[in-house]
């Protein structure tokens, strides 16, 4: 957290001048030593060659507090130290108890929490005036960096009840008690505190002060782990001044929210420049939890031997530092660390350094060593050691992640005692109570922690019921739909963020200037405005889900004749579970690595030029791809047989189907099908009411230097009616505009798919990329979007099982039916296929059955359908 504010006298204006050398000037300019210390140290220059040692002294003291107030830690222990000397020698006492007051506080920024309060006490008597309370919100600053924050709460009540006439530290008190609450898990308590603080920071004139309330406001947030409120309010603070140059804490604390959230490698990043920021300007006490931090982040990032090497450093410096609490806490992380490397001594001591770390006020971490430690006796044959770690854990539940991994240790005790209905009893719980009062699910994107809790908990149901003797295939189906905790959440509409706007229309400008050449456009300005995008996303509001266990009843009517194939990854194995008439199966397919390479070889043969063609080499890619379709198919429709018949399939497909073009297997090609990131998320896309062809609101789109693609649209348009965009108007807020309520939306453009970061996946308009996050803000999406791009139904793996992508975006923000390809586009077949496809359709054909016809008739394989393509009422469709 941004560093509370140092002693400072009267307020006094930074207009008056500096006029010789007398002490009473030198005095008066202590108030501005915290609000423009570069000019104070300026004007303090000229009285190094003064022989007034007063005026020596009383300019040390200033320069002190200046140069802490930039930042500079050193600089100002060699001015505190050198005025301290002077004064002694020059029997100036009466600045002794104000010198070390200075020097206390620099204790604690050099992690020397014991030394600062036996100074505080040194000095107690021979404080007056305001003096004592002031002296007790520096002493419960230094408890609080002890980890002592019951303790700190006392001194910083008692102060703030003594400070009513001095606003200036009773600011600083109130900042000091909502970060100690912040600790306890008193989030809202904390909150009320800090915003008490900045109000009077705003009074007195001092917005950085202010800005840094608003900035440990979001850690209390992060705290009570509410990551993107949490991000939101660092961003404001930053808008508000908190400099990271001047505060490089503040970049620790954003690093442990990205984390969180998932973006470990931007997380790391920020912790070193951290480390190496706060080591140079000799700020010890943060640098140590900068780099303690970094061991987490690492433990996150799977790379757990790096996590042990950040934990011991880390540790040495709080053991260094005196600071027992926090060193508890490193030696708990290291031990997690050296649980990962699967060393052999790793258990060795993992019950004391638990219980040490509990009784230091870090119960979450405590129980996450506990329950890490009891996985790994567990794997070393030693129950009655994981049997003791798990009885610990559930003794503590006071927050939503405690009581998580309570349930997750429920879980695991029921496992070992072979009891099934208790394991999936607390592994459901704990789901619960992870969907409907954890507040992390972002409007975009799913935090990197809920997904992380919802995979374990999943995993220890699935191991009961997948292996047990009798398989209950309905319960298989419901807990690996709820695998996908961050796309089972229904569409909703998102905030009207007008920041995001701004940030993508700039992303935008940049990706166009780094294309044509012109301005200042470069992939490194890409990537800010990629980075702006994303912290802009990731601190969007967090909504609440509500827990909606799948009705089985429900979906057998919606389905109707059609078959569901849910796809599912558990232990690395992949597994299907079919569900016809009523009835579930599940089976496996081998293992997830396998399959994924079975699938990306036959995307190779698919997307290749020659595929579909005439020629000697023609032949050889397409026979090729015809073997490896048939034996991708002989794996994944194993055991069906025939009673699929001309059934449509409905498919929820797991990660590493995520390239696959159904309509290349044989068995689907001319079948209806339909793919959705969930069962749930089709089973909330209801049936709209019924509309005349002529009375549709028809949008269509060309992008630019596509001339075949102006053609197909010009076609479609005068064929069918509605609105025709195409260049210089088809730019990225005109089509937004015009898909608002429409009923159809036919988009030809190229399209961009981008693996590394599947939400900027873009569609090329005039004015630059539609990206996916542009799509998400549709208030009103159109029922049903055609993309006639390349790759524009790819998806790629976010957090846990949630597949990313522009077909995710679009479904998620409520359209209802999309129609993309998973392959690239040849632009001689793309305008006949979407001809027939839209012809198809105003027959009368649901949209999966209307694409099948269409693709059995033009040969290309790579478009599929995505959301509600198939319904029951259309489930007859050939």
């Amino acid at each position: 957290m941004p560093t509370q504010d140092l002693p400072a006298g009267p307020d006094v204006g930074t207009e008056e001048l500096f006029a010789g050398s007398s002490v009473s000037t030198v005095d008066r300019l202590r108030a501005d030593a915290v609000r423009a210390p570069d000019a104070v140290l300026d004007r303090l220059a000229a009285i190094r060659g003064t022989r007034d040692v007063a005026s020596y002294v009383a300019a040390c003291h200033t320069a002190s507090i200046a140069h802490a107030e930039r930042g500079d830690a050193h600089s100002a222990l060699v001015q505190a130290r050198s005025g301290l000397a002077m004064a002694r020698r020059a029997g100036l006492t009466e600045y002794l108890p104000e010198f070390q007051f200075v020097l206390a506080w620099l204790d604690l920024e050099r992690g020397a929490s014991v030394a600062c309060l036996a100074r505080l006490a040194a000095v107690r008597e021979a404080l007056g005036g305001a003096e004592p309370a002031r002296a007790r919100c520096l002493r419960g600053l230094s408890l609080s960096t002890r980890g002592r924050h019951a303790d700190a709460v006392v001194e910083f009540s008692a102060a703030i009840g003594q400070l009513a006439d001095d606003p200036w530290w009773r600011a600083n008190a109130l900042t000091g008690r909502g970060v100690a609450l912040g600790y306890r898990g008193r989030c809202d308590d904390a909150l009320a505190d800090l915003a008490a603080a900045r109000a009077l920071w705003q009074e007195l004139g001092q917005p950085r002060r202010a800005a840094a309330c608003l900035h440990n406001s979001g850690y209390a947030a992060l705290l009570a782990g509410d990551v993107p409120r949490a991000l939101a309010l660092f961003d404001a603070a930053a808008e508000a001044g908190v400099d990271s140059t001047l505060w490089p804490e503040s970049l620790v604390d954003r690093a442990e929210a990205l984390q969180l959230a998932g973006l470990v490698r931007p997380a790391m990043d920020a912790l070193q420049r951290a480390w190496n920021t706060l080591l140079s300007c000799g700020r010890e006490a943060k640098a140590a939890e900068a780099r303690l931090s970094l061991a987490r982040c690492a433990l996150r990032a799977g790379e757990p031997e790096i996590g042990f090497e950040a934990a011991t450093q880390a540790w040495r410096l709080f053991r260094d530092q005196r600071r027992p609490a926090w060193a508890a806490l490193a030696r708990a992380v290291r031990a997690q660390a050296a649980l990962g490397t699967g060393c052999p001594r790793a258990l060795t001591g993992v019950v004391r350094t638990a219980r040490e770390c509990a009784s230091h006020g870090w119960y979450l971490a405590s129980a996450e060593l506990r329950v890490a430690g009891a996985v790994a006796a567990i794997r070393a044959g030693r129950a009655p050691m994981a049997r003791r770690l798990l009885a610990e854990t559930t003794t503590r539940t006071a927050t939503v992640l405690e009581r998580l991994v309570a349930w997750r240790a429920k879980a695991t005790l029921a496992r070992l005692a072979g009891e099934r209905a208790r394991v999936l009893r607390a592994a459901r719980n704990g789901l619960r109570l992870l969907i409907e009062e954890l507040p992390m699910l972002g409007a975009y994107e799913t935090p990197a922690l809920l997904t992380e809790i919802a995979r374990e908990l999943t995993s220890l149901a699935l191991d009961q019921l997948l292996h047990g003797e009798r398989i209950d295939t309905t319960s298989v189906l419901r807990w690996a739909e709820w695998q996908r905790v961050g796309s089972s959440v229904p569409a909703r509409s998102w905030p009207d963020d007008p920041e995001l706007a701004t940030a993508l229309a700039a992303l935008r400008a940049a990706v166009v200037e780094t294309k044509t050449g012109t301005g200042r456009g470069s992939t490194r300005a890409v990537q800010r405005c990629e980075q702006r995008v994303r912290r802009r996303v990731l601190a969007t509001p967090a909504l609440r889900a509500r827990w909606e266990p799948l009705s089985t009843r429900a979906l057998r009517e919606r389905l109707g004749r059609a078959v569901l194939l849910l796809f599912f990854t558990h232990r690395d194995v992949l597994y299907r579970v079919s569900f016809m008439d009523g009835k579930a199966q599940v089976r496996s397919m081998g293992t997830r690595a396998s399959v994924s390479k079975q699938v990306h070889a036959l995307w190779f043969f698919l997307a290749h030029p020659a595929f579909g063609r005439q020629g000697s080499l023609c032949d050889a890619v397409a026979s090729a791809g015809e073997k490896l379709a048939r034996d991708l198919e002989a794996l994944l429709l194993a055991g069906l047989g025939e009673r699929l018949g001309d059934r449509p399939f409905v498919i929820v497909p797991s990660a590493p189907l995520q390239d696959l073009s159904w309509s290349a297997l044989p068995t689907c090609r001319s079948r209806a099908i339909s793919v959705a990131p969930t069962v749930t998320s089709w089973l909330c896309a209801a049936d709209p009411p019924t509309r005349c062809p002529q009375t549709e609101r028809s949008i269509w789109v060309c992008g630019p230097r596509l001339p075949g693609a102006n053609k197909e649209t010009r076609d479609l348009y005068q064929r069918y009616g509605g609105i025709l965009c195409t260049p210089p108007e088809s730019t990225v807020d005109s089509v937004l505009r015009l898909a608002e309520g429409a009923d159809v939306l036919h988009l030809a453009a190229h399209g961009r798919f981008r693996a590394d970061q599947p939400l900027f996946s873009s569609i090329d308009l005039v004015d630059g990329p539609l990206h996916a996050y542009d799509l998400r803000r549709l208030r009103n999406p159109p029922r049903l979007v055609v993309l006639s791009a390349c790759e524009a139904g790819a998806t790629g793996i976010g957090h846990g099982e949630d597949l990313l992508g522009l077909a995710s975006a679009l479904l998620a923000a409520g359209t209802r039916t999309l129609i993309a390809s998973v392959l690239p586009v040849p632009d001689d077949r793309a305008p006949r296929l979407m001809s027939r496809l839209h012809q198809e359709l105003r027959s009368g054909r649901s949209p999966a059955a209307a694409l099948a016809a269409a693709q059995a008739v033009h040969g290309h394989l790579g478009f599929q359908c995505f959301g509600d393509g198939v319904s029951a009422a259309a489930s007859s469709d050939g």
